[in-house]
């Protein structure tokens, strides 16, 4: 999918979107309770010039036409961005949910390490406003 991907980010029409099943995005923010570190590591093994491909033939392909245009280190900022938003996302909606759930959280400590979590990601991704909300959140109830 790099060529697809690469595509994408050359087309002005087209948009990149990570999608993933319900089970997987509940999983990352299970995970995210735990640590804002093993997202953020995901970030930093982004490394597009080690995609593989069915032939060897597609692989020389693929990688001729990303060198052409707008290469890798381009392409590993223009996923790792993207990548960033829909971890952001994930972890709001996340936040959300658990809010809306009309759970009483007062005392929920895990819910409070997720929204700690999330506002050291939002921090670490330069969002300080937003990090400062989620981290007060999480105080009150730690």
């Amino acid at each position: 999918c790099l060529f697809e991907i690469m595509s994408s980010f050359n087309a002005s029409h087209v948009a990149f979107e990570i999608r993933m099943p319900t089970h997987q995005q509940e999983a990352f923010v299970r995970g995210l309770r735990k640590s804002s570190k093993s997202a953020l590591g995901a970030l930093l093994g982004v490394k597009t010039e080690d995609s593989e491909a069915f032939s060897e033939d597609d692989r020389n392909n693929i990688f001729g036409a990303v060198e052409a245009s707008i290469g890798f280190h381009q392409l590993n900022s223009l996923v790792n961005d993207q990548m960033r938003a829909w971890f952001l996302e994930q972890g709001m909606k996340g936040v959300e949910k658990v809010e809306k759930s009309g759970e009483d959280l007062s005392e929920d400590t895990e819910f409070a390490t997720l929204m700690w979590q999330l506002a050291l990601m939002l921090r670490s991704f330069g969002q300080h406003a937003k990090a400062l909300e989620y981290s007060e959140k999480a105080l009150v109830i730690r």
